[in-house]
């Protein structure tokens, strides 16, 4: 969001399925409720899911290039969960993957904190 509380973040409640989210390095799948019903939505009718996830860089991303400004400030809020059965803690991150005009990439790690399974967790920081 920036200063103006704009979301420039598209279909953020997945009211229109997995449109303009994909996985990176891991497949991501869209629910109204998992684990037998025990797990809702937080909010909204929807959640996605990151599944066959194999480091800790692999999630759920959106591009939001052309929807941001140089100077402006943002924050960045999600909502997130664990849950799978070898699983009772995992570390969360948010990062923001920057390209230069020249090509180069950049990964600036925005916020981090440890999940703890079956509790929601919001990670959220200002840019």
């Amino acid at each position: 969001m920036s200063t103006e509380d704009e979301n420039i973040i598209i279909n953020p409640q997945f009211d229109d399925g997995l449109n303009n989210w994909s996985g990176r390095g891991c497949k991501i799948a869209l629910h109204d409720s998992m684990g037998d019903g025990k797990i809702l939505p937080k909010s909204g009718k929807f959640f996605a899911s990151a599944t066959e996830r194999t480091q800790s860089w692999n999630g759920i991303q959106q591009e939001i290039t052309g929807r941001v400004q140089r100077k402006l400030a943002y924050e960045v809020t999600a909502l997130v969960r664990i849950f799978g059965n070898n699983v009772t803690t995992s570390d969360l991150r948010a990062t923001l993957w920057v390209q230069a005009p020249d090509l180069r990439e950049q990964y600036i790690g925005i916020a981090k904190l440890v999940s703890i399974r079956m509790l929601y967790c919001i990670i959220s920081h200002k840019l």
